[in-house]
């Protein structure tokens, strides 16, 4: 248990794995208080209470099928956004918008297979180039693709348009964007090629500079314009803060606020588990292996929620990071998960073990073992 010092630019981030899964979870996303988990194929819904996930959309195979939740097939899923009742989900692979209503799932923007950067007009007609970051503002999605094209879908009338952006700071445009942030009427997003955080006034498209400095790798905390970062990868929301996490040099979640621009590192305890010891160096080096290879993360009430895959090992995890707050512990609970496994069966997922685990039950099998070989020499010599 961590007590955190009164101010939450020194405290630290508590971090615990929720589970160990049977399946690669690539994105995670959020509507209002309920988390996704998006995988190659489908959709699942996460009880951040229980652990509990329940299949939402999709089946495990990947294609292109619109029809009812159970039977419908997605291709690389990236985003969702909630808008009236209705969840949109952004199919990267098929390079169209697909929306889940009633449960069933229709396709209604795009056409599977056809892509183009800046094909307008109706949505049964217009084109997507690997559709992925996607938030709702109103009746409006802002959609981010593979491009760093942004492009809105005016859900009332069915139009798509492509934003023409005001490059107002921004001495190149970026090849590649990342991620696709709302805090009211303005949008956020990583550039990770030039090391910024960018963002987009969608009131007069103009695109300005928000955090980092143009081509300058670094870990520098500090206001803006002075901060820098190092290859921004992830980028979520919490209230007024910006979360954004580092890829290359250091597995590190840096801190923006979004009013003053100020950047700063979270820091974050060692891993806690059932039984283990969060301080010890074999977890602590764990926590580092842990953030170093998150591949998503997302905001969600005052924590964030990852998921990480080693696929040299096949290891996948989910993580919980309770974010500091001002004189209150930081408890970090394990959280046991139910999934299918590639059968359909229910698959109820033991838990992860520490290292100190792991070297009693590595003694409590040899000592079981060389009982075993010593009631097999005593048996042997009685035979004969």
């Amino acid at each position: 248990m961590n007590h955190f010092p009164s101010r939450p630019e020194d405290s630290e981030v508590s971090i615990s794995e929720l589970s160990r899964v049977d399946i690669i979870p690539v994105h995670l996303a959020t509507i209002g208080e309920q988390l996704f988990c998006l995988t190659h194929s489908g959709i699942v819904t996460i009880d951040t209470t229980t652990g509990a996930a329940t299949p939402y959309a999709g089946e495990r195979s990947q294609g292109y099928r619109d029809g009812p939740v159970a039977t419908a097939r997605f291709s690389r899923p990236a985003a969702l956004a909630g808008v009236a009742g209705d969840v949109f989900v952004t199919d990267e692979g098929n390079n169209c918008i697909r929306r889940i209503s009633r449960g069933r799932v229709t396709t209604f923007a795009g056409i599977r297979d056809e892509f183009g950067a800046g094909v307008d007009g109706p949505a049964a007609r217009a084109r997507f180039k690997r559709p992925m970051g996607m938030v709702a503002i109103g009746n409006v999605l802002y959609i981010l693709q593979f491009d760093a094209t942004i492009r809105t879908i005016d859900i009332t009338t069915g139009q798509v348009r492509t934003v023409a952006v005001n490059f107002i700071d921004v001495p190149e445009r970026p090849k590649t964007m990342r991620d696709l942030v709302a805090h009211g009427t303005d949008l956020y997003m990583c550039a990770t090629g030039l090391q910024l955080i960018l963002k987009l006034d969608t009131l007069t498209n103009n695109m300005t500079v928000f955090a980092g400095r143009i081509n300058l790798q670094g870990t520098t905390d500090g206001p803006r314009g002075t901060a820098t970062l190092d290859t921004p990868v992830g980028l979520t929301r919490i209230g007024n803060d910006l979360y954004c996490r580092a890829w290359i040099r250091a597995p590190t979640i840096r801190k923006i606020n979004i009013p003053t621009g100020d950047v700063s590192t979270l820091k974050y305890a060692a891993i806690s588990g059932s039984g283990g010891n969060g301080g010890n160096s074999g977890n602590s080096r764990r926590t580092l292996s842990l953030i170093r290879e998150m591949n998503d993360f997302v905001g969600l009430g005052n924590s964030l929620y990852a998921t990480n895959c080693n696929y040299a090992v096949g290891d996948t995890y989910f993580l919980k990071m309770d974010l500091p707050s001002d004189r209150s512990p930081a408890i970090a609970a394990w959280v046991r998960a139910q999934y299918r496994n590639r059968h359909g069966a229910p698959a109820t997922l033991a838990t992860l073990e520490t290292p100190s685990a792991r070297r009693q039950k590595t003694r409590n099998n040899r000592k079981s073992r060389k009982t075993r070989n010593n009631r097999k020499s005593r048996n042997e010599r009685r035979t004969h």
